[in-house]
Formats: C-alpha cells, structure tokens, sequence
C-alpha cells in the first residue's frame, strides 16, 4: 500500500522530498483513522488508481483541521478548483474561510 502511495506521489509532487513529505502525512493520517483499513468512509476517499486519501478522510469526517496550503500539497493535480476558496477532490467539496482553514466539507 505504501509502495502505491509513493508512485502516486512521485507522479504529482515537484520532486523526491515532496513526494516522501506526501507519503509520511498520509501515513500519519492513516493512523489517526478509527479503525483503519475497515473504516465506514474509507471507500468515499478511493481514487481511480486505487489509492487512498487518508488524509481527506481525517479533515472530511473527523478533525477539519486543515489549512488551505497543506490541503493544496497534499492534493496536488488532483484537485478541481471550484473558486477561489473552494477545491473538489473525488467526492467531496472542501471550502476554505477567508482565514485559510477548512470551513466546510461538502459531500457530492
């Protein structure tokens, strides 16, 4: 699984460090999932590579803790901007204050 996280990162971050900086928060992520690989909403976060985002599942169901800039990285080229404060990413829709910090996370 984490063999599949580091190629996906590789194919969309600038280079080696930012791919691994992706791989370590997504891990970090994944172990702040209850119940983990069997979690309820694991399956909204799939991507078509089949791949999870462990960290939108953390800032979308549990936390909502999320700064627009670290949201951006980790979702780098997988994101669809739907203005300026406002990101789509798979499932969901994750708006963003004035402030920077995650404000509201739609389901679609």
């Amino acid at each position: 699984m984490v063999e599949n996280m580091v190629k996906e990162a590789k194919q969309y971050q600038r280079n080696e460090i930012e791919a691994m900086q992706e791989v370590n928060n997504q891990t970090k992520a994944l172990m702040n999932v209850p119940q983990a690989m069997k979690n309820e909403f694991l399956p909204l976060h799939e991507n078509e590579k089949g791949n999870f985002s462990f960290y939108n599942l953390v800032i979308a169901h549990y936390t909502q803790d999320c700064i627009q800039d670290d949201f951006l990285f980790m979702n780098r080229g997988r994101y669809k901007k739907i203005d300026e404060h406002t990101f789509e990413v798979g499932n969901f829709q994750y708006e963003f204050g004035n402030d920077k910090q995650l404000k509201n996370v739609y389901g679609k």
